[in-house]
């Protein structure tokens, strides 16, 4: 589960969001080999309210959308590879309800790697391609990156400190970046627990995220 908080101001006028999902960005992968899986990313319930200081509240609730992507392992197969790489090709559907998002299918290409270094420092990132509704019609690119370093505190315990940016193709494009922190805790080897914060270091982006997850490895 999720909540996100935002803040814009122009012109006297400012736009406050919140965003809470509760089962939201569920990560389903199946392996279909031994290099490549398949993965059903879904947001269960979305809850958003806008204020608007001249148009008035709304408020948004239901399914969002669903993305299925690819992941094909060229380089590496295993956590503990020294270098792993792979394809992430995507394609998201809008399945979302009420208004909470729009109406047009996008697709995305993904570049995933991970290097493990010396005294159990790692680093890793993905460098995305996305083709997304326009401004003025059709596709627009959007360009996302992101860098990841994280080191293990004990056998079931690491941290991760992640710099994120993105960017849109078109005439008024800005940065929306974020520096986010996150714990991992591993309670068996198939059950894990997350918590990260995410915090705004442009003014185009979200202000703050604070996400609580788990993983299990059937």
């Amino acid at each position: 589960m999720g909540y996100t908080v935002d803040k814009d101001c122009a012109d006297e006028n400012c736009i406050k969001s919140k965003t809470y999902e509760v089962f939201g960005t569920n990560n389903l992968r199946i392996g279909l080999t031994e290099k490549t899986d398949i993965q059903f990313i879904t947001d269960i319930y979305l809850n958003k309210s806008v204020e608007n200081d001249t148009e008035g509240n709304d408020r948004m609730q239901g399914f969002g959308d669903t993305t299925v992507r690819l992941k094909y392992n060229l380089i590496g197969n295993h956590p503990a590879d020294k270098v792993s790489f792979a394809l992430l090709p995507s394609i998201k559907f809008a399945t979302n309800r009420n208004n909470l998002s729009h109406s047009k299918i996008e697709y995305g290409l993904g570049l995933p790697f991970n290097v493990n270094l010396s005294h159990d420092w790692s680093i890793g990132g993905m460098s995305v391609i996305n083709w997304i509704k326009g401004e003025q019609g059709g596709y627009d690119l959007n360009y996302v990156n992101a860098l990841v370093i994280s080191r293990p505190i004990n056998q079931s315990l690491k941290w991760y400190l992640e710099y994120f940016t993105s960017i849109t193709e078109h005439s008024d494009s800005v940065w929306k970046n974020t520096i986010d922190f996150g714990l991992v805790y591993a309670i068996s080897p198939t059950f894990s627990l997350d918590a990260s914060i995410y915090k705004g270091v442009t003014n185009a982006a979200d202000d703050t995220k604070v996400f609580f997850g788990m993983a299990y490895l059937f």
